[in-house]
């Protein structure tokens, strides 16, 4: 069986956390309810701990290495850039858990969220739990300014006043 080497695996865990990204710019399909925020908490929170496992994994490993005497320094100053890397993990692993018991804590709280049971008349566009959003963050049918003229907000007007 063929192993992927470590490296694969983070480069596949960044790219589906830039897919993530993309997907949750705008309310859609599968990303429109709370409990879709629901479960994709719940997965960074699992994703998180994973993190600190890695990071310290890749710290065991150089400690490791640098013990065995198999390291050496491209500047010549071994010493100086091994233990800037092992504190700089250090520190990422207690900033992976500080994310992991914040990611926690949002996860137990957006347990509780649910969507109203509004009537589709509520809605400007039309549709039941619409997410529709100004500029100004609120949902639609807000009474947010706009222009006289052409009843944008302010940020998408282009008449000339």
């Amino acid at each position: 069986m063929l192993i992927k080497p470590p490296a694969d695996h983070a480069a596949t865990a960044a790219d589906a956390i830039h897919q993530l990204n993309h997907t949750t710019l705008t309310p859609g399909d599968r990303w429109e309810e709370p409990d879709d925020a629901y479960q994709v908490i719940g997965s960074l929170n699992q994703m998180a701990g994973g993190v600190n496992q890695a990071l310290g994994q890749v710290w065991m490993l150089l400690s490791g290495l640098a013990g065995g005497g198999h390291l050496h320094s491209d500047r010549d100053t071994l010493d100086t850039d091994l233990t800037a890397t092992l504190t700089a993990l250090g520190t990422a692993r207690d900033a992976a858990d500080q994310l992991t018991t914040a990611l926690s804590n949002a996860h137990s709280a957006a347990g509780h969220l649910g969507l109203q049971d509004d009537d589709t008349e509520d809605f400007p566009c039309g549709e039941s739990g619409c997410l529709c959003y100004c500029p100004g963050g609120h949902v639609c049918g807000c009474d947010c300014p706009r222009c006289p003229y052409c009843q944008q907000h302010p940020e998408y007007c282009d008449c000339d006043e």
